[in-house]
């Protein structure tokens, strides 16, 4: 397995990607939907990794002055239980930047950490009726709505 890894090492991730897809689209066609979730309609998951890789290989991926990497941004669909897109970036880059390729429809629940708060991107996600669940920053600001009034 060693030299597997040493191999897969110097190759540019990029030549794994089809074949990423291909078993995704695969896992996609048997239909498996987690019936519990259904009432919720569609919920996609979206977080990020950083992949260190070694910079005299890799010098185009530098984030830091001794490494470099790669950041893949996942999106997950839990109701059948298997990523089905992801965004490959330079690890320098800020997690944001892959928001737009990653919530792509409508009526769907997006659930994400507040890595990727952007409260313009939030108006415009509401108004394409992309819904959305994440934290707040500590130095978010709220107010709580007072609702409507009970007609009783």
């Amino acid at each position: 397995m060693s030299t597997l890894s040493y191999h897969n090492n110097k190759r540019n991730y990029e030549v794994f990607l089809p074949v990423l897809n291909e078993l995704i689209n695969k896992v996609l066609s048997m239909g498996s939907v987690n019936e519990s979730l259904k009432c919720f309609g569609l919920i996609e998951l979206i977080d990020s990794t950083t992949i260190s890789m070694r910079l005299n290989l890799y010098q185009w991926a530098l984030f830091r002055s001794i490494k470099a990497g790669v950041k893949i941004h996942t999106r997950f669909d839990l109701n059948k239980g298997i990523p089905d897109a992801f965004v490959v970036t330079n690890a320098v880059e800020h997690d944001k930047i892959a928001m737009d390729s990653l919530i792509d429809s409508e009526h769907c629940i997006y659930v994400f950490d507040k890595v990727y708060l952007d409260y313009e991107k939030f108006d415009q996600y509401t108004k394409d009726e992309k819904y959305f669940v994440t934290r707040l920053k500590h130095n978010g600001g709220s107010y709580r709505n007072q609702g409507l009034k009970n007609k009783s």
